[in-house]
């Protein structure tokens, strides 16, 4: 099924971005720590 592709492409990109997101603002935060 083409949309449950869709789908699943779209949840994992939404997740890779949130993650990356999240790494990020662990960096700040340990930048802001030091």
């Amino acid at each position: 099924n083409l949309n449950e592709k869709a789908l699943n492409d779209m949840e994992n990109d939404t997740y890779s971005k949130g993650f990356l997101l999240e790494m990020e603002t662990i960096e700040e935060i340990d930048n802001i720590i030091r």
